[in-house]
């Protein structure tokens, strides 16, 4: 009996865990005259070089992101700055990363059988295949950027 007790238990808790909101995660591009509150309270921070532009991740709010756009395009996360971010935080930008990745994996494999039936053309094709490189170039950027946070080098 006990054991069905602790059972119980053990699955609420899990679930208790599920029903915590989600943390909102999202990008800056620190180099843009537009930056809504959350950005310019991030971008505040962020120590400016001269000739580079510089990406900042928004542990609060969506960042600069304009809905419906994959939020890994139009914006180089070569030069991320992730920030002091605690391990929730850091979490949150690792799935944040993976979503973005996963998107614009979604979005090419579209656009190609859309392309096979005919329903776009090769150079709409080729944008979406713009598009898929630039999400996965940044995803590895994102990447590299938490792996050396977390003190796993990616190098």
């Amino acid at each position: 009996m006990r054991g069905i007790a602790a059972a119980v238990f053990l699955a609420a808790i899990g679930m208790i865990g599920l029903m915590r909101p989600a943390i909102a995660v999202g990008l800056c591009d620190c180099c843009t005259q537009e930056l809504n509150q959350s950005c310019q309270t991030v971008c505040a921070g962020q120590t400016k070089v001269q000739g580079q532009c510089m990406a900042a991740v928004d542990y609060a709010g969506k960042g600069g992101t304009e809905r419906g756009k994959n939020p890994l395009t139009g914006i180089s996360l070569k030069d991320l700055s992730l920030g002091n971010p605690t391990a929730g935080q850091l979490e949150s930008f690792r799935r944040f990363l993976e979503a973005g990745r996963r998107r614009a994996i979604a979005e090419y494999n579209r656009a190609a059988r859309r392309l096979r039936y005919g329903r776009i053309t090769e150079s709409g094709f080729a944008a979406a295949k713009a598009s898929y490189r630039e999400a996965m170039v940044n995803y590895y950027h994102g990447i590299h950027a938490y792996l050396n946070k977390i003190g796993a080098k990616s190098d």
